[in-house]
């Protein structure tokens, strides 16, 4: 991932304006904001995208691209876990969905990745998130979702 001067921002927002327009770049702007306050308040890394290829995960990768937070925010409200249920995450990164499940009342929660590289970013992002989550176990594990046995446990 490159990082930004403070330089090359004016000339994004002129480029993201000129291809998207004033209002899906004040958007975009937002949003982006508002993922930044996220990661920094739980202690996080989780944005940007990883092409498959990057990743040497095999054939079956598709890379890396996180869960946009208001999705998985919206997915939580609509499933309302409880104190027992477990959450199980295929394919889950740099874990922003791992931790995400763990703030809620999940007994539980299972990140499987098959790339180790990401899994190890997990387990530092889980680690880091740690004050925060309310689940008592955190488990990522580095294994092919297609081959993990899913818990008889999982919800």
């Amino acid at each position: 991932m490159t990082r930004l001067t403070i330089y090359s921002v004016p000339g994004r927002l002129a480029q993201s304006m000129r291809n998207h327009g004033l209002l899906a770049t004040w958007r975009r702007s937002l949003r982006r904001a508002a993922e930044t306050w996220r990661e920094r308040s739980l202690g996080i890394r989780t944005v940007g995208s990883i092409d498959a290829l990057t990743l040497k995960s095999g054939s079956e990768s598709f890379g890396y691209q996180p869960i946009p937070y208001g999705v998985m925010e919206a997915a939580m409200a609509s499933v309302q876990p409880t104190a027992n249920d477990v959450f199980v995450d295929l394919g889950c990164g740099m874990g922003r969905a791992v931790i995400l499940a763990a703030v809620q009342s999940f007994r539980r929660v299972i990140g499987v990745e098959i790339s180790s590289e990401l899994c190890f970013v997990a387990r530092e992002n889980v680690e880091r998130a740690r004050y925060h989550l309310k689940a008592r176990t955190v488990d990522i594990v580095e294994a092919d979702a297609c081959e993990y046995p899913l818990p008889d446990d999982a919800t």
